[in-house]
Formats: C-alpha cells, structure tokens, sequence
C-alpha cells in the first residue's frame, strides 16, 4: 500500500546517498593530499625562482568585485609547473621564490623567509 518509489543504484544506495558519500570521500581525500604536502614542505624541500605570470585566480568570497591573484611558474627541466601565489599583491613579471619538494615538484608553493 503506499510504497515509495526511491531512485536506487545497482549497489542499493539511494542518489542522496551516494553524493553524501562522494562528497565526504573527496573531502577527505583533498584534507589527506594537504596535510601530507605540508608536511613533506616543512622540512624537504629545495628553493628555486619563479616567476608571476598572466594567469588570474579569482577570488570567490571577495567583497571586492573582480579581484583575483595572478599564479607563478618555474620549470625544472623540460617541466613546468605553476601554482596560485595566493597573495594580491604580486603583479606580473615579479619574481617570487618557491619552495618545492624535490621528488615531487608539484607540491610547491611561495617561499616565506621566517626571521
């Protein structure tokens, strides 16, 4: 009598479901890559020069409209590899220094001299 209809996966889980436990499986996935590359960037890493080039980052929850970062890049090699630098200050052309791990460049981001 009154049986509802729920629209179900081929391994039972409900569509509500299934994104809760997608969601939930990245979020921890994204919390996972960033502990682990913050720790290998504390104490292994090598400093290279980057340079600030044309490539905006916006920033969603700014009270100012249209205000972004430019992003960097340094290149080790044939490979080059470009990150947010995170800070609206820089304009392009600057130069910036970059801390990177060294097996695994892509873990890298602005170099900040702690005096």
């Amino acid at each position: 009598m009154g049986s509802k209809n729920k629209s179900k996966n081929k391994n039972g889980l409900e569509l509500g479901e299934l994104i809760f436990w997608l969601m939930v499986i990245g979020a921890v996935s994204y919390t996972t890559k960033n502990i682990i590359k913050n720790s290998l960037l504390e104490s292994n890493y090598k400093i290279i020069d980057a340079v600030i080039i044309d490539s905006r980052n916006p920033l969603g929850n700014s009270r100012i409209p249209r205000e972004f970062t430019y992003s960097y890049r340094f290149c080790l090699g044939d490979d080059c590899y470009t990150n947010n630098s995170l800070d609206t200050g820089y304009k392009i052309g600057n130069r910036v220094k970059v801390k990177y791990y060294e097996r695994y460049p892509a873990f890298n981001e602005i170099y900040r001299d702690k005096k």
